[in-house]
């Protein structure tokens, strides 16, 4: 994230384009979906709620439009404990949870 914002890469590669291709060989959209996913890992490791983190990068971004990530992980895991954990079956869950909250 301070990479991207601070034009840390400027240094060595003339755009953030270029650094994700050729430092890390992916395209700069994945690199952003990444950061979304970190961003949300980083706000639920801050909250009390347990030591369980989202397992895949699908699983943080599907709580990045969620205004609070780290009570809704927590509601998922109570919730889906049984079930393999994944990104969709998370989208899934915040889309009806936020359904009947509306």
């Amino acid at each position: 994230m301070i990479i991207k914002e601070k034009k840390l890469y400027k240094g060595v590669y003339s755009t953030y384009e270029k650094y994700c291709q050729k430092r890390w060989g992916f395209s700069p959209q994945h690199a952003n979906r990444l950061i979304k996913a970190a961003t949300v890992v980083e706000k639920i490791e801050s909250e009390p709620i347990g030591s369980v983190l989202p397992q895949s990068e699908g699983q943080a971004r599907a709580l990045s439009k969620s205004e609070n990530p780290a009570n809704d992980w927590k509601k998922i895991q109570d919730e889906t404990r049984e079930r393999a954990a994944n990104g969709k079956r998370d989208r899934e869950y915040l889309s009806k949870s936020k359904a009947k909250t509306t």
